[in-house]
């Protein structure tokens, strides 16, 4: 036997085609509905609207094809003439001065960009690379297309005429202004030639030594090199004087040398001279002023500095090193020396700018002669091509020359291009099946119910038992009457042989109870408990069939009442002797529903459940639903094995996978699932074989 992986991989892979055929089948009716709307829009099409035909016309014109672009040394002059190039003729063709006018000329009222509003298609293209242009009028009035077919070529003739003079005019008139401008500017070159040339007579002439220009260029870049070394010098021993500085202790203590009245007087002279500077800066500041500020921080450091000496003379005295004064003076005369070594440096760069730049005139002046005579040369090729082009435009003005020929009359093609039947009909028909089709996907979609047993197999991961075709009148009966369908009894005796299989492979033993679980009341749970009862009996077996929970029909299908039930065995107000009744099924007595209320417990159903044993070889309990999952819990757990009914559309999806889940997890062995009522009977075959060889 195969895992339930395999198992599942297997039955997907063989019945992907034909879960496809089967969802073809329940969707049928939104198939074959969406094809016949489809269809009947066609008929409409093809017999209300009239018949288009097509008016075919072409002609040439005298242009050039949009491939072939001259070479205009004077781009900014160009002619636009309109008959020049295709994909402007075609421009114009398809514009106001010529499609527009044709419309109006047959009293038809559209705009440009908007003729799809008319009933009339017209088309205006180059036939390839050729000047030949192809018109095509697609409309239900011949008579108006063809007289708007002999309308466009002389309508464009008549517009390419007019606007080419048009143009002309304007070119010449555009050309006759730059050749003005351009004989100004050669006018205004050849003044700035001649007051160069008396601005610079001696250029080119041997009259200054280039020579001595050159050596004192170089004596002046000697120069400044020597002045920039020196500045670079001096920097050097200012920065060493001020490192020096920096390590002399700043104060020296010498006990009894100086008297400390000299210290004394020296800081109340300094405190005086910043108090005066302090009014000084008043005059000009406010006294919050950083600057007023800082004078006030100094004035309190020296206060405080002098109320520390003491009074005697002997006291030891700290005052500020005498060194510090000397390095001062010397870097001080370092910096003198820096700012002289600067000064020296700036006279010399300004005396190598001044000698550079003579050096650099006295060189440049031929050069200057020579760029002011090739201006002057472009100049005058300027004005002479455009003389040219003015000539060539005034030759094209006076001359006449015919824009179109026209190759082809307009005809009227013999068959109608609009409406297609055949096209029509094929467009209708894969239209309306692909409408069809999602339509059905998107009802499937939706649809959270269990419909097909592929789907079955999906969610609950277990074996078809068995499938029951649709019980239909005498379908109902059960299999121990002679006027049962033959298919309801084969698939009964095989369910009830594969439940005894699977069981005796797993447990090695015969099969002594089953519960049958389902949905719902709705998916003939209580027929199929019958029948087994039925099939259980007829091998020589004593079945005692138990109803459990409301959703059972036992009572109904078999016609029995007793005056106390299953609910009364687990309340302990009746024996088992009082609940067994009769049926009208042989060898099958049964145990109703009961009138106590009272809650299903694993422990009372555990101990009503040995003694119905007692009382049969075979014990199935028609339910209950999972709409009660603890009673399912309950009775599954004391049973030997359970399996679900399931009657495909009833159960959802979920709720199916749930089930499932929860019998796989009780004690007792979950064989698998048994469909009822199924429509599609080749499928359920096709199921029922492939898991017989699977079994094998």
């Amino acid at each position: 036997m195969k895992n339930a992986s395999q198992f599942r991989s297997a039955i997907h892979n063989a019945l992907s085609l034909r879960e496809i055929l089967s969802f073809l089948g329940r969707q049928r009716l939104i198939v074959f509905a969406s094809v016949a709307v489809a269809l009947l829009v066609w008929g409409a099409i093809v017999m209300f609207v009239p018949p288009t035909y097509r008016i075919y016309t072409s002609f040439t014109i005298d242009a050039r094809t949009q491939y072939n672009n001259s070479s205009d040394p004077l781009n900014e002059v160009s002619f636009p003439d309109p008959s020049m190039d295709i994909l402007t003729a075609v421009q114009v063709m398809q514009g106001e001065t010529v499609l527009g006018q044709a419309y109006q000329n047959q009293g038809i009222t559209f705009a440009i960009g908007n003729e799809n509003n008319t009933d009339y298609d017209v088309n205006i293209d180059q036939a390839g690379y050729t000047n030949e242009i192809i018109v095509t009028i697609d409309s239900h009035d011949t008579a108006k297309s063809v007289a708007m077919a002999n309308d466009i070529p002389r309508l464009y003739k008549e517009s390419s005429r007019r606007q080419r003079d048009e143009a002309l005019k304007v070119a010449i008139g555009y050309l006759e202004t730059q050749y003005k401008q351009a004989n100004a500017d050669m006018q205004a070159i050849m003044a700035e030639i001649e007051r160069w040339t008396k601005a610079h007579p001696t250029v080119g002439t041997a009259s200054t030594d280039p020579e001595a220009r050159s050596s004192a260029a170089a004596e002046a870049e000697r120069s400044w090199q020597g002045s920039l070394a020196e500045v670079e010098s001096s920097k050097d021993r200012l920065a060493s004087l001020q490192r020096d500085y920096a390590k002399i202790p700043k104060t020296i203590t010498n006990p009894g040398v100086i008297s400390a009245l000299t210290r004394v007087n020296a800081l109340k002279d300094e405190i005086a001279q910043l108090k005066a500077t302090r009014e000084q800066m008043l005059v000009q500041y406010l006294p919050d002023n950083p600057l007023v500020k800082a004078i006030d921080a100094k004035i309190a450091e020296r206060e405080k500095t002098l109320s520390t000496y003491p009074d005697s003379d002997a006291s030891p005295v700290t005052y500020r090193n005498p060194n510090l004064d000397v390095f001062e003076n010397k870097i001080a005369d370092a910096r003198g020396e820096v700012e002289a070594a600067q000064a020296r440096l700036a006279r010399a760069v300004q005396w190598r700018d001044s000698t550079k730049m003579a050096l650099r005139e006295f060189n440049q002046g031929e050069p200057e002669r020579s760029r002011l005579s090739s201006i002057a040369q472009d100049r005058s090729k300027a004005k002479d091509a455009i003389f040219v082009r003015l000539q060539d435009l005034t030759m094209r003005q006076n001359a006449v020359r015919e824009p179109i020929q026209v190759v082809t009359q307009p005809q009227i093609l013999p068959q109608p291009v609009k409406p297609r039947p055949l096209l029509y009909f094929v467009i209708a028909l894969v239209a309306g099946t692909l409408m069809g089709l999602g339509f059905g996907a998107l009802k499937e979609h939706f649809d959270d119910r269990v419909t097909t047993p592929v789907q079955v197999v999906r969610e609950t991961e277990a074996y078809i038992l068995s499938v029951l075709p649709p019980l239909r009148g005498r379908d109902r009966l059960s299999i121990g009457d002679s006027r049962t369908s033959r298919r309801v009894a084969n698939a009964v005796n095989l369910a009830k042989q594969r439940i005894e299989t699977i069981y005796g492979l797993a447990d090695n033993e015969d099969i002594r109870s089953l519960m049958l679980a389902s949905m719902s009341r709705d998916e003939d749970r209580s027929f199929l408990a019958r029948n087994l009862a039925v099939a259980y009996a007829a091998s020589g077996r004593s079945v005692i069939l138990v109803s459990v929970g409301p959703t059972s029909q036992l009572e109904a299908l078999g016609g029995y009442k007793a005056p106390f039930g299953y609910s009364d065995l687990l309340a302990g107000t009746a024996k088992v002797a009082d609940v067994i009744v009769d049926t009208d099924l042989p060898g099958v007595k049964a145990v109703t529903e009961g009138n106590a209320q009272v809650s299903i417990t694993a422990t009372h159903v555990a101990g009503v459940h040995q003694l119905l044993l007692e009382q049969a070889s075979m014990i199935i309990y028609d339910g209950p639903s999972y709409l009660f999952p603890f009673d399912i819990q309950s009775v599954g757990s004391v049973v030997d094995a359970t399996v679900i009914a399931v009657k495909p559309g009833v159960p959802k999806k979920n709720l199916l996978g749930a089930a499932s889940d929860v019998l796989r997890g009780l004690t007792s062995k979950f064989l698998g699932v048994i469909l009822t009522s199924t429509l599609n009977e080749e499928v359920s075959k096709d199921i029922v074989k492939f898991e017989d060889d699977d079994a094998a």
